[in-house]
């Protein structure tokens, strides 16, 4: 699960709200859940989670050009 919110949000705000998912998301009634549906959660911190994201976006625009798709 991943949060995303304005670039202005205060820090205070945000890593609050990261540690109150990461409390959910780990719960061990939550990890079965997950575990039931063949999904593998991973805990990132709001600083980490920005790094991959930034990562996939520079992945994705190079398959993109690669591949020629243009916007219609």
């Amino acid at each position: 699960m991943l949060f995303l919110t304005q670039a202005a949000a205060p820090k205070d705000v945000v890593n609050r709200m990261s540690a109150e998912a990461a409390k959910a998301i780990n719960s061990p009634d939550m990890r079965a859940k997950f575990e039931s549906l063949g999904i593998e959660s991973v805990g990132s911190t709001p600083d980490q989670a920005g790094k991959f994201l930034d990562e996939e976006i520079i992945k994705w625009a190079k398959v993109i050009s690669a591949a020629g798709v243009k916007a219609e």
